[in-house]
């Protein structure tokens, strides 16, 4: 029972939080400034700790300046993964979460695939989203 409930409980939030994931990072800001905080914290971290993660791969490690960038961002990805968690880490919260931010990935492929066939540049359907992630890593970085 506990699993139904966890598998109708993750297909409800993906189904929600995916509704508004086209929408640049930016915008996503703009029109829920005057909402719940913490679930946009959240949501932002998913959404950077995803970037990240997509940018990773298509990065590579096939040289040494590659490999220093794939680690920044495997990095970051991990740290905005923990900051995504509200609350207490629990074990369904953190499947959740990943399979929330696995199929973010999903969408920043897909358009960086789109990207790659239109302009023949990976990163120029993720660009803004992976310019702010970058920002608010170095930030929180700074804070540490």
């Amino acid at each position: 029972m506990k699993k139904i409930t966890i598998t109708i409980t993750l297909f409800l939030m993906t189904t929600n939080v995916f509704s508004q994931s086209m929408i640049s990072i930016e915008q996503y800001l703009i029109d829920n400034k005057d909402g719940n905080q913490q679930a946009t914290i959240a949501y932002v971290a998913k959404r950077c700790a995803a970037v990240f993660t997509q940018s990773a791969k298509i990065i590579g490690q096939d040289t040494e300046q590659k490999k220093q960038l794939f680690y920044k961002f495997v990095t970051a990805a991990a740290a905005m993964r923990m900051k995504a968690i509200t609350g207490t880490p629990t074990e369904d919260k953190i499947r959740i979460n990943e399979a929330e931010i696995i199929e973010m990935v999903k969408i920043y492929d897909d358009q960086s695939n789109k990207s790659y066939a239109q302009t023949g540049m990976y990163f120029g359907g993720v660009e803004e989203d992976l310019t702010i992630c970058n920002a608010l890593s170095e930030k929180d970085t700074k804070k540490e």
